[in-house]
């Protein structure tokens, strides 16, 4: 079920799924099914740094949920952010991208040691979307610009930066879990807005 793209190994281990980058490009993993444009996915998930290279920079570890099955990707211009850091960091980075080039990003502090485990998770609605860490709604977006019902698929990357020799990582996720929205809320999702912002990536 899982699309390869870019340098690396993924593969499944001790019932992980497991992404191993080398020292330079990327490596992703994307759910190869058409996806859904509203529910609930959440992931169990770690990273570490495997060897440390002279001159080398630290991989991104990145979850977000893309434009599923063949439609355009429109260069991360429809993405939306489940988390994103840096390896050898602290912040943990969210966010959803709209057509033109509309970013809405929040941040959050965690402590991200090698392979210390976190879960992620994000609840997209008609009317809004909120994002979890540790099952605790950081952030809930409801302006009607940040709202694109695309149907949307998980994917995985240890993100490098062009040109650059990488310390290799590895980045593993436990579990992975979706369901739809037909049952209400248990618990308010009221939570502070994300930062409005721009995307100069999008095309």
């Amino acid at each position: 079920y899982w699309k390869q793209k870019g340098r690396g190994v993924v593969r499944t281990q001790n019932g992980m799924l497991t992404l191993m980058s080398t020292k330079k490009g990327s490596v992703s993993a994307t759910l190869d099914l058409p996806g859904h444009s509203y529910g609930r996915w959440e992931i169990r998930a770690r990273a570490r740094r495997m060897a440390t290279v002279k001159g080398g920079s630290d991989y991104k570890v990145v979850t977000e949920l893309v434009p599923g099955g063949t439609r355009d990707q429109h260069c991360g211009g429809r993405d939306i952010g489940l988390q994103n850091f840096t390896l050898g960091t602290n912040t943990v980075k969210s966010y959803i991208h709209t057509l033109p080039n509309r970013s809405y990003r929040g941040f959050y502090g965690r402590h991200l040691k090698n392979d210390r485990w976190h879960t992620y998770a994000i609840e997209v609605a008609e009317d809004h979307i909120s994002w979890f860490v540790d099952a605790h709604v950081i952030h809930t977006e409801r302006r009607t610009e940040a709202l694109d019902p695309v149907k949307r698929q998980l994917r995985f990357e240890l993100r490098a930066k062009d040109g650059k020799v990488m310390h290799p990582a590895r980045m593993q996720m436990d579990w992975m879990r979706y369901w739809t929205m037909r049952a209400p809320n248990e618990r308010s999702v009221k939570a502070p807005q994300f930062e409005e912002s721009t995307f100069a990536g999008a095309c």
